[in-house]
């Protein structure tokens, strides 16, 4: 099962990909809905990129939680993120 969390323009698209949509605008929705979908095994959770921003993801977590992009506004999180994992394993220091 997979679930995409955010902002409800941008996430009803992956509904029709069989993902389970939970808009939320809240960081404290945001949060409860992140926890529950954890504590019921989702295996893959897409949060779009401004809440993904305000989340706090502990090392190890399972599911795998990735940001996607809201459209006009991008913060290239998952770009950064995928910048810092490379940086690491190569053993660079910024």
């Amino acid at each position: 099962m997979f679930a995409a969390v955010g902002e409800k323009s941008i996430i009803t698209s992956f509904k029709t990909i069989g993902a389970e949509i939970f808009p939320c605008c809240d960081v404290y929705k945001l949060r409860a809905t992140i926890k529950k979908l954890c504590e019921d095994n989702y295996t893959l959770i897409l949060v779009t990129e401004k809440e993904y921003s305000q989340l706090v993801i502990p090392q190890g977590v399972y599911p795998i939680i990735l940001p996607i992009p809201n459209g006009v506004e991008q913060l290239n999180i998952g770009e950064q993120r995928i910048k810092d994992f490379k940086h690491k394993s190569i053993g660079v220091t910024e």
